[in-house]
C-alpha cells in the first residue's frame, strides 16, 4: 500500500470512529388482564414486538423486569362486527410500581406503524425510574 493510500485509509478509519455500543435487550414480561377473543389480534402484535432483538421476553415477573400489561378491554374501531382496526391500553410496571400507561391504536393496513409505536412505548417506559 502506498503512503498516500495508507493516509487516506487511516483518515477514514479515525473519522468513522468506534462502532457505537449496542444496548442490551430490555427484560420484559407480558401480562394480559383477561384473555379474550377480541384481544387476540392485540396480543399477537404485542408478542411480535416483544420478540424483537431489543427485548428479552421473560417467563415470569422477576426483579427489575419491565412488566407490560394489556388491559382486558380491546375496542374494535368501526360500526360492524368485521371491523379490523382496534385500540387497547398497555400499562407498564417494574418491581410492583406502576410506571406509565399508553393507548395504542392499530389500523389493519398499518400494523407496522402500530408495532413500531408499541416498541417505542415499551422502550420509553423502561427509561422511567432507572
Amino acid at each position: 500500500m502506498t503512503d498516500m493510500k495508507k493516509l487516506i485509509f487511516l483518515t477514514l478509519a479515525v473519522a468513522a470512529g468506534p462502532a457505537p455500543a449496542q444496548s442490551p435487550p430490555i427484560p420484559v414480561f407480558y401480562s394480559v388482564e383477561q384473555d379474550d377473543r377480541d384481544g387476540q389480534q392485540a396480543d399477537r402484535l404485542v408478542r411480535e414486538v416483544l420478540a424483537r432483538p431489543a427485548f428479552a421476553l421473560h417467563a415470569r415477573r422477576d426483579a427489575g423486569v419491565l412488566v407490560v400489561s394489556r388491559s382486558s378491554r380491546v375496542d374494535k374501531l368501526g360500526s360492524d362486527d368485521k371491523a379490523r382496526d382496534f385500540s387497547f391500553t398497555l400499562t407498564f410496571y417494574r418491581d410492583g410500581g406502576r410506571l406509565a400507561e399508553s393507548e395504542e391504536t392499530c389500523l389493519h393496513n398499518k400494523t407496522d406503524d402500530c408495532a413500531d409505536q408499541i416498541a417505542a412505548d415499551v422502550t420509553g417506559a423502561d427509561t422511567i425510574g432507572r
